[in-house]
């Protein structure tokens, strides 16, 4: 699969971008539970991260309940 994952998060209080807001990426596997941290990064000024969360060979086909 091709593609990114990106965000772009919004303090809504303050009606601004929300800067320096830690983001944690887990994946989580239906089976048994399990979680696995896949990457923590951080928002900018604009609200949004440096980099993709996800790109390319790392989006993979999830499970929906």
């Amino acid at each position: 699969m091709s593609g990114m994952l990106t965000t772009h998060v919004l303090d809504t209080m303050h009606g601004c971008p929300a800067a320096d807001l830690q983001i944690q990426l887990w994946r989580i596997f239906p089976q048994d539970g399990r979680r696995e941290l896949l990457k923590t990064l951080c928002t900018a000024r604009n609200g949004r991260t440096e980099s993709p969360l996800l790109q390319d060979q790392q989006l993979v086909l999830g499970f929906m309940n």
